[in-house]
């Protein structure tokens, strides 16, 4: 498995330059309901102003690159995750009927969408939600299955994502991984 530095592939140097794409409402009401139900905090972030911190950014990137690809002693933890992984899915894809959410998914050997706006259109007008198959994609996870990946992907972009409305650059990204910090054990 061969590790790469996160590099920007966004033009933007801001989060406040680019369109806002719309939430998906029940996805972000959904997620609160199911934090609220687990006992996790909600966090209380203008996501819209979320910019990564550059020099944090980078001692993040150093730890990374110097770090072994597995660790033993991190097995529990991602022992932990991936369970919470698979019950935050299980939410997500069960029918309403049962309590869930009732969002389709599927796993694509082909990048699914060209940007977020797309993805959210696509969750909002045909209740699906297409994630790139860890299979199909260079590197796969160096602890989780393929299909335990590709759950985390569909958590991520649904939770992470669409709940708050933001798209794939860094600055985005970084407010995803504020949304769903809270929501791991």
């Amino acid at each position: 498995m061969s590790r790469s530095t996160p590099q920007d592939q966004s033009a933007d140097a801001t989060p406040h330059t680019t369109t806002k794409v719309s939430r998906v409402e029940r996805l972000a009401t959904g997620s609160v309901r199911y934090s609220r139900l687990n006992g996790f905090r909600v966090p209380n972030i203008d996501f819209d102003r979320v910019v990564v911190c550059e020099s944090r950014a980078r001692l993040i990137a150093a730890a990374y690159m110097a770090a072994p690809i597995t660790e033993p002693a991190a097995l529990p933890a991602y022992c932990a995750f991936s369970k919470e992984t698979g019950r935050q899915f299980d939410y997500l894809t069960s029918p309403r009927r049962r309590g869930g959410l009732g969002l389709a998914v599927e796993v694509s050997v082909q990048d699914p969408y060209e940007n977020a706006t797309a993805m959210m259109h696509d969750i909002r007008d045909n209740n699906q939600l297409k994630v790139h198959a860890t299979s199909g994609s260079e590197s796969g996870h160096p602890v989780l299955s393929d299909d335990e990946n590709d759950m985390f992907r569909a958590v991520h972009d649904a939770f992470g994502h669409a709940s708050i409305g933001r798209g794939f650059d860094r600055h985005r990204e970084e407010a995803a991984w504020l949304n769903v910090l809270p929501a791991g054990p």
